[in-house]
């Protein structure tokens, strides 16, 4: 793949994450995202824009003020892998969370054809009062230290 490929789809993982969640465009999830496709990590797979345009909305429903900005990109052929951070307001409750994320994207004729997610949503969980660090302990140990 050649360096202007490569710089093309990282631009596409960039515009990805800025019009998708920074400004909630919806529209632009069909523009970026191919039909087929394959997303994992973000709970029931993912195989088509429709798809994620369901978790889109469930999501944003959940949380406002979403905003993700990408670390760190790196491609090697038609794989982008990236470190994001996310943060926003869970709605329930008001608080404010902050995570860390990696993704492995592959791009394809311009499109997004597979991405597999993992983020570390331990710390949402602890700032949003669903778990504390305390109680994640118990659960590995049995509660036995």
């Amino acid at each position: 793949m050649s360096g202007s490929t490569q710089k093309a789809s990282k631009d596409l993982i960039r515009r990805w994450f800025e019009e998708v969640w920074n400004k909630r465009n919806e529209k632009a999830v069909d523009e970026m995202l191919a039909e087929p496709c394959s997303v994992h990590g973000l709970g029931d797979e993912i195989c088509c824009p429709d798809d994620f345009k369901r978790y889109h909305r469930e999501m944003n429903a959940a949380i406002s003020d979403i905003h993700m900005t990408v670390d760190k990109l790196v491609s090697e052929g038609e794989d982008i892998c990236g470190i994001m951070t996310v943060s926003g307001v869970h709605r329930a409750t008001g608080k404010p969370f902050t995570v860390k994320g990696a993704f492995l994207s592959t791009v394809r004729d311009g499109k997004i054809v597979n991405a597999e997610n993992v983020i570390d949503f331990m710390p949402m969980f602890t700032a949003i009062g669903l778990m504390s660090e305390k109680s994640l302990a118990d659960a590995l140990t049995g509660g036995e230290l």
